[in-house]
């Protein structure tokens, strides 16, 4: 019984061992999850409580003891528990991987989506020059024509084909020029769609070049269109969005501050705000709900982060970045 109790006592603690070692890290789990993982525990327990119910039974005046006429059930009882352990350490074992790999899948859908978004932000800024081009091209012949009227004494003509030209040039030309084609397109990309939606739009930004532009391009891509997403949402339609870019030393601090609607829901799992956008996709590829947490995986790789900070109807978040290459920064 002794040796029993000391082989049935280490079995105990090399379990112990095994599963500590085995968990890593504290998910939140959905209940679903839990009753997966809980299966084998509850197969377990009806075990344990069967084999209590039959060890000691009373007959007549008499006890049965079930381990006296069944000793190899000193033996093969702790083999079933083990084996009931081991299905529960593969179940945790395969859900933690589970869990790994669709976290990196959703997270290559979403650089998937992004390196696409920057593909067309690059057409968009090819096109636009292209136009400007073009225009530069044709402007002696602008000039041509406006001077066969003038001749023509068709003054009213001049002024129709003098206005067609101003809107043309309109259209052409950025509010805020920011020192790259990438960040150009993308910031007066979403300047005009704010517009549009009645929400004012400032930004105080420079492009440097301490950070790739692509990279760049994505925190500005994710944290612009969450801004436009919160100002949509005010019934009186008079948000506001601010842009700024600092520089301070080796750092940089950029910044978007929007109004909101007061309401910051928390995504399962995460210390950002979840997006309350509906997705047309199913749950296991979503590109929804981690645009901010993609914002932190870009700034992770310039030993920064992300700072949010909410101030009644002000949403205010601060990304910040070392400069320079990550692969270059000891």
């Amino acid at each position: 019984m002794f040796c029993l109790v000391i082989s049935y006592a280490v079995l105990l603690v090399a379990m112990t061992i095994i599963l500590c070692r085995l968990i890593k890290g504290v998910d939140i789990m959905a209940w679903q999850d839990v009753l997966l993982l809980s299966v084998l525990n509850f197969v377990g327990s009806m075990i344990v409580g069967v084999v209590n119910g039959l060890m000691a039974v009373k007959i007549d005046t008499e006890f049965f003891l079930l381990f006296d006429e069944k000793p190899d059930l000193l033996w093969k009882i702790p083999m079933i528990a083990v084996f009931i352990f081991a299905g529960e350490a593969a179940l945790i074992y395969f859900w933690q991987r589970y869990r790994v790999l669709l976290s990196e899948r959703q997270k290559a859908f979403v650089e998937e989506q992004q390196v696409k978004a920057m593909k067309k932000r690059l057409e968009e800024a090819e096109n636009f020059y292209g136009s400007i081009r073009r225009v530069r091209h044709e402007m002696k012949n602008h000039m041509a024509n406006i001077q066969g009227l003038a001749g023509a004494g068709q003054y009213g003509e001049i002024e129709d084909y003098v206005r067609r030209m101003d809107e043309t040039m309109q259209e052409l030309e950025y509010k805020y020029v920011t020192g790259n084609p990438v960040t150009d397109v993308i910031i007066n990309d979403k300047c005009r769609r704010a517009e549009k939606a009645g929400i004012r739009f400032e930004a105080d930004f420079q492009y440097g070049g301490e950070i790739p532009v692509f990279d760049l391009g994505i925190i500005l891509n994710n944290l612009l269109d969450n801004a436009i997403e919160a100002c949509e949402k005010l019934e009186q339609r008079e948000g506001f969005i601010r842009l700024m870019l600092k520089r301070k030393k080796q750092f940089l601090l950029l910044e978007v501050e929007n109004s909101f609607d007061g309401a910051v829901p928390i995504r399962k799992g995460s210390l950002f705000p979840a997006t309350t956008k509906q997705n047309v996709l199913p749950d296991i590829v979503t590109e929804h709900g981690i645009g901010l947490e993609n914002v932190r995986d870009v700034a992770g790789r310039y030993f920064g982060g992300v700072n949010i900070k909410v101030k009644r109807d002000v949403f205010h978040v601060t990304v910040m970045l070392q400069q320079g290459n990550p692969d270059k920064i000891v």
